[in-house]
């Protein structure tokens, strides 16, 4: 493997264990509320960050390698005890797992990686700084333990012991034996049976003394399970269970008995699955020649009516399946968002903290899977909207109060998933968004114009330069933000809207399709060309009959008057404009809460297409969003309707 290879995997291998340490240290905060931090998810983190230092290691990347090590450093005194575990040592270790993320995205993205690597140094030093030194020893007359047992303790597992007993867990030693030539399996599946009840602290292995063909085994573990339950796992090896402890056993709780299993999934690199993605997309045009084959065989063979069914069975079949081939590529393109999820929960805390206010976070739908190219566009319009909602929205603790709601502002995340579309909201209940000072900001930026009057004043807070924040922080109120969330909405193929009300909060909603590679399209023919747009840009078809009126070609249409364009003067974009009298054919067309009128020769269809990438040539083509391949070595360009037309076409009734 040659170093630009090895590079590659490091950056795949990485990006996956940042997350995993993000998801994990969440969870930890979570157990740290509830008042039952897990030594195992403790040690999870530790040698999650071990295997980035080795890995970083290996692949010659110093600068990770050496943050790491570092918080792998911090990470080792929290396990072994030498730090308190508490809630405000779980947000310093977010506060470096997040700039280990970054430092691992420098690295990916061939940028310089000093300046992220310092980040990381800086925090673990602010993590050591602040932290607290474990409490005194617990006192040793709560337990009677044989000091042989004691003796052959690791400084890790005195650690454990000594936890477990300021937390009143019964302590138990076990006695058992087993055949020389068999005590492996059996000592493993008991130590699996404990393990799934307790925590085992130690294990000290010796000679039977009623058997010297016996190897015999005593184990210290605490458990929150009842002697009783505890007393029938030992049962088969006929072990000896006797209860340490000299204080009343803790209330037994439900313990999770499920065992962890080896992973099923493999790691598969993007290029792979766009690979395929363009041998399902010469496939498909297969697939519909075989059938266009078919029908002809049908009309011109002197086939039997049983022929011509089974002919017809088989296509249909071979259609089937490459339909079924073609969902399961889309969804092994799919993400969960949950790892989003748990970024923004964090991005949220920080800027909360930097802004001195106190906003609880919620967040659903973690499960809500997406293509991974979009849930990788998503993460910056998605840090502009919860930047905005802690700086904008939740007002300071005092103001809260004054208007006689709870100190603690509300910002919440949720997705859910309806068909081959996903709704995320991002919702807050501060202050509110000032409709008329929108107005105002867009009147100064030249944005209103006599054809988008009509449009509600609070869309135009999604125009550049557009923005009601009285100063600049240090995390927005520059007059940007909004307006490229807009941007990149767009760009995916979805739509994003706004609503609010003064005094109560805010709600941002934006819809995006499930996966980019594979979309609904209408084909239509316009100028003796063929052309594709994505069936959620339109609310519907009709045959329609424009009208002039003022210099300009409207249709009424549903008690509405939209504005009318033909899809050839669009796509020319200059020459002089097509003329049509009588009904024609149209598409109705959307963009958030407004609609025009876009008239094509004639309407050819609804398929499902796979997207190309126009490649170099895609920047200077506006309103194309790529290219689809027909029968006959035909290309059709899949046409962004709202980005075409433009705000002011697509200005309403």
């Amino acid at each position: 493997m040659d170093e630009r290879q090895l590079l590659k995997h490091f950056n795949a291998e990485a990006e996956e264990l940042v997350e995993t340490l993000l998801a994990d240290v969440d969870l930890l905060g979570r157990a740290i509320e509830n008042g039952r931090p897990s030594p195992a998810l403790v040690n999870g983190i530790f040698r999650t960050v071990h295997t980035l230092k080795g890995l970083a290691g290996m692949a010659n990347v110093p600068s990770v390698h050496h943050a790491a090590h570092a918080f792998e450093d911090v990470l080792d005194d929290v396990r072994m005890g030498r730090i308190r575990l508490d809630r405000s040592l779980v947000n310093g270790l977010g506060r470096v797992a997040d700039e280990l993320g970054a430092l691992v995205r420098a690295v990916a993205s061939g940028a310089s990686a000093d300046r992220a690597g310092d980040r990381v140094v800086e925090e673990l030093a602010t993590v050591r700084g602040t932290s607290v030194p474990e409490l005194e020893d617990a006192a040793d007359d709560l337990v009677a333990i044989d000091p042989r047992v004691l003796a052959t303790l690791t400084e890790y597992e005195e650690h454990r012991l000594r936890e477990n007993i300021r937390a009143r867990r019964p302590l138990y030693e076990l006695r058992v034996a087993f055949d020389l030539v068999s005590f492996d399996q059996g000592f493993r599946s008991l130590n699996e049976r404990l393990a799934a009840e307790s925590e085992i602290i130690g294990t000290l292995p010796g000679v039977s003394a009623d058997d010297p063909m016996k190897i015999a085994f005593r184990i210290l573990f605490a458990s929150d399970a009842t002697t009783e339950d505890l007393a029938g796992l030992v049962v088969e090896p006929g072990g000896e269970l006797e209860l340490l402890s000299r204080y009343p056993a803790a209330e037994a709780v439900p313990i999770d008995t499920a065992m962890p299993v080896a992973s099923s999934s493999i790691r598969v690199d993007m290029g792979v699955f766009d690979e395929l993605a363009r041998l399902a997309d010469d496939l498909a045009i297969q697939v519909a020649g075989l059938g266009a084959t078919c029908a002809s065989m049908a009309r011109h063979l002197s086939l039997s009516p049983r022929e011509q069914f089974e002919l017809r069975q088989q296509q249909r079949s071979i259609e089937r399946a490459f339909g079924q081939w073609q969902e399961r590529l889309v969804d092994a393109r799919l993400v969960p968002l949950g790892p989003t999820l748990v970024r923004a929960r964090r991005l949220v805390d920080k800027l909360a903290g930097q802004l001195g206010r106190s906003v609880e976070f919620d967040s659903q739908g973690e499960d809500v899977r997406l293509d991974k190219t979009i849930v990788d566009r998503l993460a910056e319009p998605l840090a502009h909207l919860l930047g905005n909602a802690v700086d904008h929205g939740i007002e300071p603790a005092s103001e809260r109060t004054a208007a006689g709601k709870a100190p603690a502002g509300s910002i919440r995340v949720a997705a859910e998933s309806s068909g081959n579309r996903v709704a995320l909201t991002v919702a807050d209940d501060g202050r509110g968004i000032d409709s008329e000072a929108v107005r105002r900001a867009a009147e100064a930026r030249g944005v209103v114009t006599t054809a988008a009057g009509s449009r509600r004043p609070l869309d135009m807070i999604f125009s550049p330069g557009v923005s009601t924040a009285a100063g600049v922080s240090g995390i927005s109120g520059r007059g940007v933000g909004l307006d490229a969330v807009a941007a990149v909405v767009a760009e995916l193929g979805g739509e994003i809207r706004v609503e609010t009300e003064t005094g109560r909060g805010t709600i941002f909603t934006l819809e995006l399709p499930t996966t980019l590679v594979v979309l609904s399209a209408f084909l239509v023919e316009a100028g003796g060309w063929t052309y594709a747009v994505d069936v959620n840009q339109l609310v519907e078809l009709g045959l329609v009959e424009p009208e002039s009126r003022d210099g300009r070609r409207r249709v009424r249409w549903r008690d509405a008057e939209l504005a009318y364009h033909e899809l050839v003067d669009l796509v020319r974009a200059g020459g002089d404009p097509w003329r049509r009298e009588g009904r024609v054919p149209c598409l109705i067309a959307r963009n958030g809460s407004t609609q025009a009128v876009i008239a094509v020769d004639r309407f050819l269809g609804e398929r499902d297409v796979i997207v190309k990438s126009l490649g170099r040539y895609a920047p200077s083509l506006r309103g194309v969003g790529g290219a689809i391949d027909l029968e006959d070595d035909r290309i059709a360009l899949l046409i962004d309707l709202p980005s075409l037309i433009g705000e002011e076409a697509l200005a309403a009734r």
